[in-house]
């Protein structure tokens, strides 16, 4: 096991909405009905003026939604900060942690016209004065990793990633190729997609390039051996698939805080699918295999800082209840099937009958067949064709 402390890591080579949108800087609407655990904004913390102060003796759990673009001390030298993002989850939580010299910033939301924009109000305005050392991402989804690039370039600042994420990323981003998107076309039509929904999945991935800034060729390669010393905290690298091929949450090993990105969520569910791209994986089994281990993982006592919504405690009782999500929604699937043979189409309506528009309805499609394989490795349900340009599943004991 190695401590990685700022300054003194080696870097590895590694590669390079549905709603109208303006970036806000206005308050959003707070919850009147949680505490709010901060000191006057007059306390300030270090060259940070005008940052309300975590107040001890209060639990950081109650705690008011920082406004877009406010940061808040959440706990003693860890900044909460929301983004804006132009789709239907409309905000990622970022963190700054005091470090030596400077701060390490969890994850960074979206790059491009609009991330350079919220990160350039926040620099000149309540994070003016702020020097960001290192740059640990959780996964490499758009909104998590979209304005490394920029903010690494603007400070000298080291990313942290992984070999696999930074794959999955380069895939998402690689040039247009008329041949590749006629294929993964093909793939959802013989799922049971329509013509132009199809159509529309096979261009998915392109849509996301403009929200990932450009990324230096030297990128800090982690491992589940591995921990972080934060400013004098130490952290430990714990990986968790499913969500992603290789998500990375930082807990502190006095058990007080965990970064989770969206491996673990409060009140919803992060997206598992399958798709043309990852057409052979099964997530569902990786992702029910991390939240098995969640107890042994994630103290009940750390406060676990998502990537998304509120902070909470109590991470096992959390894990169970989307394992039971989970599981709820494979009976669902399994009675459907019966002996007659459905498609991920045919599925998608009664999973998810709000599902509107490309984006959701590409969402939907990952998810359902995400669980048709899970199902199918598990031997619950058979997979067939019905004529040549249709995959269905039955149910093996109906």
């Amino acid at each position: 096991m190695r401590v990685l402390r700022n300054g003194r890591d080696r870097r590895h080579s590694g590669s390079s909405g549905p709603r109208a949108f303006e970036a806000r800087t206005g308050s959003k609407q707070k919850n009147d009905d949680l505490l709010l655990p901060f000191q006057d904004a007059e306390a300030g913390i270090g060259p940070l003026s005008g940052i309300r102060r975590y107040r001890a003796g209060r639990d950081p759990g109650e705690v008011e939604v920082p406004a877009s673009l406010e940061p808040v001390e959440i706990l003693p030298g860890v900044l909460w900060l929301r983004v804006d993002q132009p789709f239907a989850l409309d905000h990622v939580n970022c963190y700054l942690v005091e470090d030596y010299g400077g701060w390490t910033l969890v994850d960074t939301g979206i790059g491009g016209e609009i991330g350079s924009r919220q990160w350039d109000a926040l620099l000149n305005g309540p994070l003016r004065g702020t020097r960001i050392t290192r740059i640990l991402t959780t996964h490499a989804h758009p909104d998590h990793i979209g304005a490394a690039g920029w903010l690494s370039r603007r400070f000298d600042a080291v990313i942290y990633s992984n070999a696999d994420e930074l794959n999955r990323l380069r895939h998402m981003l690689r040039s247009f190729d008329p041949a590749e998107a006629s294929r993964n076309a093909a793939f959802y039509r013989m799922h049971g997609l329509a013509g132009e929904a199809a159509d529309a999945l096979s261009l998915q991935d392109h849509r996301y390039a403009a929200f990932v800034d450009e990324l230096p060729a030297d990128i800090r390669h982690l491992t589940s051996s591995e921990v972080l010393d934060i400013g004098g905290r130490q952290f430990a690298v714990i990986i968790g698939r499913g969500h992603s091929p290789c998500g990375m949450l930082y807990r502190s090993l006095d058990g007080t805080v965990c970064f989770s990105g969206d491996q673990i969520l409060s009140s919803i569910t992060p997206l598992i699918g399958v798709w043309a791209e990852n057409a052979d994986e099964n997530p569902l089994d990786d992702y029910l295999s991390f939240l098995a281990s969640v107890p042994v993982q994630i103290s009940d006592a750390a406060l676990v800082l998502g990537g998304h919504q509120m902070p909470f405690k109590d991470a096992a009782a959390r894990a169970l209840s989307i394992r039971r999500h989970h599981e709820e929604r494979c009976a669902i699937i399994r009675s459907f099937c019966g002996d007659e043979g459905r498609s991920v189409g045919d599925i998608i309506p009664v999973l998810f009958p709000k599902a509107k528009g490309e984006m959701s309805i590409g969402f939907a499609f990952g998810e359902v067949l995400a669980h048709m394989h899970y199902l199918a490795a598990r031997g619950e349900l058979d997979t067939g064709r019905a004529g040549d340009w249709a995959i269905q599943f039955t149910r093996t004991n109906p």
